[in-house]
């Protein structure tokens, strides 16, 4: 391991002990997750719920097996 990589490596330790995220943002936030899975309780299909949250099915079904799994 170089310099660079082992100083890259600190600056991510540090990074994650200060709670920071990585990765690519959540496309729905957590009051929206709340509101698609009460939505599908009630009965709504999932391109309802899509359709209404303005995002895609699959969005809507991971959001939905998360819950089961």
């Amino acid at each position: 391991m170089n310099a660079e990589q082992g100083s890259a490596k600190a600056g991510i330790s540090r990074a994650r002990s200060q709670g920071k995220r990585f990765g690519r943002p959540l496309s729905l936030s957590q009051d929206q997750r709340a509101q698609a899975l009460g939505r599908l309780a009630s009965g709504a299909t999932v391109s309802q719920v899509a359709r209404a949250l303005a995002t895609n099915r699959q969005t809507i079904m991971r959001v939905r097996n998360a819950l089961t799994s």
